[in-house]
């Protein structure tokens, strides 16, 4: 287990690249950093944080923290999206004539304080909404057709018209929309994106056209891309105009010669698209097989799928914004999507020469390392930017479950029994007392002038160490369970261990001892679950056991006579074999699946934050501020970091190469932030690091 001890804050500031050595040899540190986002199908995802219901939304546009909805025969729907888990809806249009002629807002664009809704056989209105809380209709213009997209540039509103084809509205005064050019292709316009001098029109089965709008009262075509499409939508960035084809998908257009467009690349999830917005390095698709696709299009030819969302919704129209999509969805309104970087759990440290490490602890300056052939081993992390190994320095025949508190370190392992030896003076430690009664000792905690002791099929004891002279045992507690790692909190000794239920058949008990008197210690309850407990935490009314069979299972122990199941994590491969707890994490060492990172935000349903498995053999784990520690039984020490949730368009990659004269470490990452640990230097341009230095208890 592990409890916070000391805390030290250390400010490091370095302008320039670090050098560092040791005595395993010289490393040079080479830090490259660019502004690309590269993100893959398993480092993206996308949540459902809010919505807002109130008839069919068709289209939306974001403007500052409000989003503005063409709703179907609800009109314009303006609602606060400030709090994206609880939007509010502040004001309303509809227009009563819209009712009368089965005319509905289908399309919207916000400019300063209009809106411009493109309202289909009602044309186009223009909404004053300088205040959102009483938009006001300012004007429209209709011509007979029916408008279903709208793009505004400069003084003109470019309106995709269906059979009127493309429009162009002089806006200079929006209070008199007017008319100034037209163009009429062989579709159904149904789409519209304005770039530079050139439109992009959706044109129904006449695919994609390509008009001139230099001259906006002459509107003329320069190009066509038709493949058997039906554009419903269109976006464009740089040469690559992107458009949504009800039949196949997204296709991606190279424009770069505006008189011949070319496809280029294509994206079909099973489904058709409806709409696509494009933000930085990322197209949004809606209106598929998923209700809303997220694609990386860093490669225009090659778009790659990296989340997708769909709760069964009807998706016509989608906006970016931030760390937020906004997507109009036919079924349930409008709804609001995080897009998160999922969090990467990066080694950027390991050890070696340590042996097979079976447990650690941190104290002061010092982490202690358990070894299973090498007895104990000190790292020093005095100085965070050059973290040194020593040699195995505790004489105490072999590693066992071990704490440290202040100059003492208290050990055990086997027949030893209970060790205590002074490390005041490091280089010479120095035996001051020993509790061994022939038993053979295997879990420890210490709390004030006792150690609590599991010792397997011989039960659990308390001994008094307040004389170093004469350690005595105070109580003890047997029922012939084999007991195993040890947990002390609040007067009550949680202990893991299994009980033979017949044969070779065991099942894991959680004991729980009143040891507030250490010299009358009773059992007060045991709770059995059919798996093998080796590890135990306790923080708050709940205790986390780390379990072989099942994974990280969750007791409620408010009342400790009666501990309660709550929740249980449970993935393979890994067998659970240590656990520490620090917020609404669970950090979890797996025998036989590395480190994962567990939320237990909702002790009910713990779920998976983050992994990483290398092929070894995790022991044990303790975390120091930032940074989290595993004993790997192959691996040795290994160091880790997790990259936590990022800003989708603002991730900064950054790629560490270390070159070093010997085989001790390997530290390397992609998206790693500017620092290093393990025995390699430090490396930040302005890092604040807040050390929290724990030591280990139990097993």
């Amino acid at each position: 287990m592990n409890r916070p001890i000391i805390t030290a804050v250390v400010i490091l500031l370095l302008s320039s690249l670090l050098i560092a050595s040791n005595e395993f040899g010289s490393e040079y540190v080479e830090i490259v950093s660019n502004s690309s986002n590269h993100l893959s199908s398993s480092d993206f995802m996308l949540e459902k944080v809010g919505d807002f219901f109130d008839g069919n939304a068709y289209d939306v546009a974001i403007q500052g923290s409000l989003a503005y909805v063409a709703d179907g025969g609800a009109g314009l729907e303006i609602i606060n999206v400030s709090i994206p888990s609880n939007p509010v809806e502040i004001g309303e249009y509809y227009d009563v004539k819209s009712i009368a002629t089965s005319s509905w807002a289908i399309g919207v664009y916000v400019s300063g304080d209009f809106a411009y809704i493109a309202n289909a056989e009602s044309g186009l209105l223009v909404i004053d909404i300088s205040n959102p809380y009483n938009p006001i209709k300012v004007s429209e213009y209709d011509d007979g057709g029916s408008a279903q997209d709208v793009y505004v540039s400069g003084d003109y509103a470019y309106v995709a018209d269906a059979s009127h084809g493309l429009e162009v509205i002089n806006i200079t005064n929006p209070r008199n929309p007017t008319e100034v050019g037209q163009y009429v292709g062989g579709g159904a316009a149904y789409a519209i994106h304005v770039s530079g001098t050139y439109a992009y029109i959706g044109d129904g089965n006449a695919g994609l056209e390509v008009i001139d709008v230099s001259d906006p009262t002459n509107p003329s075509e320069i190009g066509v891309f038709n493949n058997n499409s039906l554009v419903r939508g269109v976006s464009s960035s740089g040469d690559y105009v992107y458009i949504a084809d009800q039949l196949n998908g997204l296709k991606v257009i190279d424009v770069s010669d505006p008189a011949n467009p070319t496809a280029v690349g294509e994206y079909i999830d099973g489904g058709g698209a409806w709409d696509v917005c494009i933000s930085g390095n990322k197209a949004y698709v809606v209106g598929g097989a998923n209700d809303l696709a997220v694609l990386d299009i860093s490669n225009p030819n090659n778009p790659v799928e990296v989340a997708s969302f769909t709760d069964g919704g009807s998706t016509w129209g989608v906006d970016v914004s931030g760390n937020y999509a906004y997507v109009a969805d036919r079924n349930h309104g409008l709804e609001v999507i995080g897009l998160w970087s999922q969090p990467n759990l990066l080694k950027i440290g390991e050890h070696h020469n340590c042996g097979h490490v079976q447990d650690l602890c941190v104290s002061d300056d010092f982490a202690y390392l358990s070894l299973h052939y090498h007895d104990y081993e000190r790292v020093n992390v005095s100085d965070p930017e050059r973290i040194t190994f020593a040699d195995d320095y505790l004489d105490l025949e072999g590693g066992g479950d071990l704490t440290v508190i202040g100059s003492n370190a208290y050990a055990v392992y086997g027949i030893d029994g209970l060790k205590v030896k002074s490390i005041f003076d490091p280089s010479n430690p120095v035996l001051v007392g020993q509790y061994d009664d022939g038993d053979s000792a295997l879990g420890l905690d210490v709390m004030g002038d006792y150690a609590y002791v599991a010792y397997g099929l011989d039960g659990f004891k308390v001994i008094d160490i307040s004389d170093h002279t004469n350690y005595t045992m105070t109580d003890e507690y047997n029922d012939d369970d084999w007991l195993g790692a040890v947990y002390v909190s609040g007067g009550y000794a949680y202990i893991t261990g299994t009980t033979n239920v017949g044969g070779d058949n065991w099942i894991g008990q959680l004991t729980i001892v009143n040891v507030t008197n250490p010299y009358n210690i009773t059992r007060m309850s045991k709770y059995s679950y059919g798996g093998y407990f080796d590890c135990v935490y306790v923080l708050g009314q709940y205790a986390y056991l780390a379990c072989r069979t099942s994974g990280l299972v969750v007791l409620d122990i408010s009342n400790p006579m009666n501990p309660i199941p709550m929740g249980s994590y449970s993935d393979y491969p890994g067998q659970a074999v240590n656990v520490y707890v620090e917020g609404d994490f669970a950090y979890v060492a797996y025998w036989d699946g590395g480190l994962k990172i567990i939320d237990i935000s909702d002790p009910i349903n713990p779920t998976l934050f983050v992994e990483y498995y290398d092929g070894g053999y995790a022991r044990s784990v303790s975390v120091l501020g930032d940074y989290i520690l595993v004993a790997d039984g192959d691996q040795g020490l290994e160091v880790f970091v997790v990259v936590p949730y990022t800003e989708t368009e603002s991730t900064t990659t950054t790629t560490t190469t270390i070159i070093t004269t010997t085989d001790t470490h390997t530290i390397s990452g992609e998206g790693v932030p500017l620092f290093m640990i393990g025995t390699i230097s430090i490396v930040a341009i302005v890092f604040v690091f807040t050390l929290v230095i724990y030591r280990r208890r139990g097993n």
